[in-house]
């Protein structure tokens, strides 16, 4: 579930805004004319929208920079700190975010003191402690318990790890808390459709597009509740007016890439995968399904090298271990790649263990390894259960390879014949009658 949420930080077309901030600068500015005591806190003012329209094109240095102008302006300018302590969040420099939340937390009073334990809640979110993030974003609840952005960011952690019982009661408490602000609802309205809980997701996303037409996110995940519904015609449709309203949105991109390519519909798909690697490097889903395409065009090399960077990103993702093995078996190198995370998998005890041992064992053989590779195919065997009868014939087929690299002929041949015994319709039944031609 990891990245579910991160659009809420994700930039639109860079700097479009800002020249709508001619309006904001002119009446500051009359406004501060009309009191001198205010012109400093109006240049504050200005400087943080610069800011914030920086930040949201993804030029976060350039932010900062207009960030410490503001706060040099008005030091009690608590907006302008907290857009500090999270541009330095995104930036990684979080020693620097954890100084100046420190340096924030002097300008706060009494009544909103519940502002350093969010602040460092929003620090250790960005760092990927999620431990440190809730625990520090639960005390903030404690004290100010209608904060709507302690339980915004709190629905959104719950999420991440899982238990996703308290992030439908954040979420479903910040939509309580700020009714007419349609991203509560689109929240709330993910969360559901991640629950299964599918009537009452497609109201919440109803009532954000209702307060906000135009809203991108809520059709993604209206296209989303209706592929795991099996309804692939308002899916696409729904991904397709996500992407009109924001092409910018890698997930719409990637989503309906996934549809187009379930539907054998590989050429359509290409596009959206495409651009949602170019929004978003590291979204390995998307890198996964590109290889696939890749792997039906029978363009192999680049096939390996989207599953290579799938596996970058997540190198527990067994999808793309198997593909990526399949692949280099088949252009004949890059086998160290898949073998180092199938040993590694093993080690970290993870599911699937027959079909990483099946895996190591090809893997081995292709590097002139026989006996390693009937150890690991042994130890495949164990786990296979008597009815599944397709995968003993493949490991079969696989034994009786590796029995022919050990020069014994006659072995490998009783193992050709049990694969047309076991399975006489497969491929592998058909490949074990070749070899024991030759």
């Amino acid at each position: 579930m990891a990245g579910l949420f991160s659009f809420l930080f994700s930039p639109s077309d860079k700097l479009k805004n800002l020249r709508n901030l001619s309006f904001f600068i002119l009446t500051v500015f009359l406004f501060a004319a009309c009191d001198s005591s205010k012109h400093n806190e109006a240049d504050s003012e200005i400087y943080l929208e610069i800011a914030k329209e920086y930040i949201q094109a993804g030029l976060t240095e350039k932010g900062l920079s207009e960030i410490e102008n503001a706060i040099e302006s008005n030091p009690e300018n608590l907006d302008a700190h907290f857009l500090k302590i999270k541009a330095l969040s995104i930036l990684g420099k979080f020693d620097d975010a954890l100084a100046a939340a420190g340096e924030a937390g002097k300008h706060l009073k009494e009544d909103n003191l519940f502002l350093n334990d969010h602040w460092l809640g929003v620090i250790y979110y960005h760092k990927k402690d999620y431990k440190k993030a809730i625990g520090h974003l639960e005390d903030s609840v404690k004290t100010k318990p209608d904060y709507l952005f302690n339980h915004s960011l709190l629905g959104q952690l719950y999420m991440h790890i899982g238990n996703t019982q308290k992030g439908e009661k954040n979420f479903r408490r910040a939509a309580e808390l700020k009714p007419e602000n349609p991203k509560m609802w689109a929240d709330l309205g993910v969360a559901l459709t991640w629950t299964k809980q599918y009537e009452e997701a497609k109201t919440a996303l109803d009532k954000a597009i209702s307060i906000d037409p135009q809203h991108a996110i809520a059709y993604n995940y209206l296209g989303r509740l209706a592929d795991d519904q099996g309804n692939t015609k308002d899916a696409e449709k729904y991904y397709l007016k996500s992407i009109e309203l924001d092409d910018s949105n890698q997930y719409a991109n990637l989503n309906l890439g996934q549809l187009l390519m379930h539907e054998n519909r590989h050429k359509e798909a290409y596009k959206y995968l495409d651009r949602a690697v170019a929004l978003e490097p590291n979204l390995y889903h998307a890198h996964f399904w590109l290889g696939v395409f890749y792997a039906w065009e029978k363009d192999y090399e680049k096939a390996y090298e989207q599953f290579s960077k799938a596996i970058e990103q997540k190198d527990d993702f067994m999808p793309a271990l198997i593909k990526i093995a399949d692949a280099s078996l088949i252009i004949g190198k890059g086998y160290d790649l898949p073998m180092k995370k199938f040993q590694k998998a093993l080690e970290a005890d993870t599911p699937d263990k027959e079909a990483q041992y099946f895996y190591l064992s090809r893997l081995k053989l292709a590097v002139n390894d026989p006996k390693t590779a009937m150890e690991y195919l042994e130890k495949a065997e164990v786990l296979v259960d008597v009815s599944m009868k397709e995968r003993r014939a493949d490991l079969s087929l696989l034994k009786g390879k590796i029995l022919d690299k050990m020069n014994r002929r006659k072995d490998a041949e009783k193992e050709f014949k049990s694969v047309v015994e076991i399975a006489p319709d497969t491929d592998a039944a058909r490949e074990a009658k070749e070899l024991m031609k030759n």
